[in-house]
């Protein structure tokens, strides 16, 4: 804490008790309950869909309650089949693929489950499915992602190559996000580079297994809400032009605020030193082409990034808004980190592109052998947090919303929480947005659990 106990709490105390209703009603409302009957549940059908159906059902989901997809004609008759022998008649099951069936059809479910089967970022495009989910917002909040990706065939030299590459990539993204000196920082990152990539070598499962749990949760986060706010009316909202963050990206502009961006891992090629070899670059290209989702776009990935970069840096509000209206919030009273103007340009980013965030304390990982594969799990809840960006009014209302202490300091508590969830694994949003530090005993940053073994 930087101020004196006594001062923090006489300002906490402009909040008062009717006012934490007031925001208490406002989240029971996003939230809600529901009971395991109220949920709608989809996965992929394969052969054989009644195993999974009856286990659903056994623990109280409804048959009409329930969607299964499978696109291959052999595939589709052999499910037919095996749901004649069963009570399973509500249930269902379409012949399509489920990237399709999120496209076309506005059906949001509580629970989703991707059993795939395929590696990460590979010509299955598992990865590109939980992209297109995203796209087209057909997880309800709160809702609850199961992803099963396989592990790649690691005894071929090129792939253990390619992945390598890329694990060590992210960790040289990470120790230069969290450096105090950003030039010392690069040259001892880039001077030791090889021991890295030695070190993601012999830890290469381990290094593959968050990755999967990075990439699932950036996608819902960073992702599909760039991609939504660039290519969509939204752009035109924002005023900007279609040269506005095109190709610009480079390792001091991103890391000019010590942020760790997803964009700066998926644009390794325009920094990296040439000295060093990308062996990561065709799988990065893949990466980014499973991003996107099946339907191309006109504004890709990686400029969709950049465009977000651009609105952050250059202070960009919707409505044609000035950054003054945010002055109420840049000379507040700071509790732990001084709240500058980019809290309030995420705010209004959040409220318009609807990103969904993990809650990393509940996420469940594990990891098994199915026949001879080695499978990774990851069961994750997510939440689009409405109940802290709908508190706020969007540019330029948000100005007295912002003058009005109780309010803003709702705002800030409520997104403390927040902010402590994604401090380990990104600060693309709200950097420096903490009101307790993470210090503080029962406000620590939450950590990505360790797989657990099964079998």
């Amino acid at each position: 804490m930087d101020e004196p106990d006594g001062l923090q709490a006489k300002e906490a105390a402009h909040i008062t008790p009717q006012g934490l209703a007031d925001w208490v009603a406002l989240w029971e409302s996003c939230v809600g309950s529901r009971k395991a009957s109220d949920l709608k549940v989809c996965y992929l059908a394969g052969p054989e869909p009644s195993n999974d159906l009856k286990e659903l059902i056994s623990l109280g989901v409804l048959p009409s309650n329930i969607w299964a997809f499978e696109s291959e004609q052999r595939t589709f008759k052999s499910a037919l089949n095996d749901l004649s022998d069963g009570p399973f008649s509500s249930l269902h099951l379409i012949k399509m693929k489920a990237e399709s069936f999120f496209a076309s059809v506005p059906v949001s479910f509580d629970i989703i489950y991707l059993d795939s089967c395929a590696s990460l970022i590979s010509g299955s495009y598992a990865l590109r499915l939980v992209a297109d989910l995203f796209r087209y917002q057909r997880l309800q909040s709160p809702g609850f992602l199961i992803t099963n990706f396989c592990e790649p065939d690691f005894s071929d030299d090129l792939l253990c190559s390619q992945f390598a590459s890329l694990i060590t990539q992210r960790k040289v993204v990470s120790e230069i996000a969290s450096a105090v000196s950003f030039e010392r920082a690069c040259a001892n990152v880039f001077n030791s580079y090889d021991s890295y990539r030695k070190d993601a070598m012999a830890n290469l499962r381990i290094g593959y297994s968050d990755l999967i749990t990075m990439l699932v949760v950036s996608v819902a986060t960073t992702v599909a809400p760039s991609l939504r706010a660039t290519n969509s009316a939204l752009n035109r909202v924002y005023g900007l032009s279609s040269d506005v963050g095109n190709g610009t990206a480079s390792l001091n502009y991103l890391y000019k605020r010590r942020h760790e961006s997803l964009l700066c891992l998926l644009s390794v090629d325009r920094w990296l030193p040439a000295s060093i070899a990308d062996d990561a670059r065709d799988l990065r290209r893949l990466l980014l082409k499973e991003l996107a989702g099946a339907q191309q776009q006109s504004v890709g990935v990686l400029d969709s990034l950049e465009r977000l970069w651009a609105i952050r840096d250059s202070e960009v509000l919707p409505n044609g808004a000035s950054c003054e209206c945010l002055r109420g919030l840049t000379k507040c009273f700071a509790f732990h980190d001084k709240p500058s103007s980019e809290l309030g340009v995420d705010l209004a980013f959040c409220q318009l592109t609807h990103p969904m965030f993990p809650s990393v304390q509940s996420i469940k990982r594990f990891e098994y052998i199915a026949k001879t594969k080695k499978m990774y799990l990851d069961v994750i809840p997510f939440d689009s947090c409405r109940y802290i960006f709908d508190l706020i009014p969007l540019p330029p209302q948000i100005k007295d919303a912002f003058e009005d202490c109780e309010r803003q300091y709702l705002f800030r508590f409520a997104l403390d929480g927040l902010v402590k969830q994604r401090l380990d694994y990104s600060t693309d949003y709200f950097y420096s947005g903490s009101v307790i530090a993470d210090s503080v005993p029962g406000f620590e940053k939450k950590v990505f659990p360790d797989r657990n073994l099964v079998g």
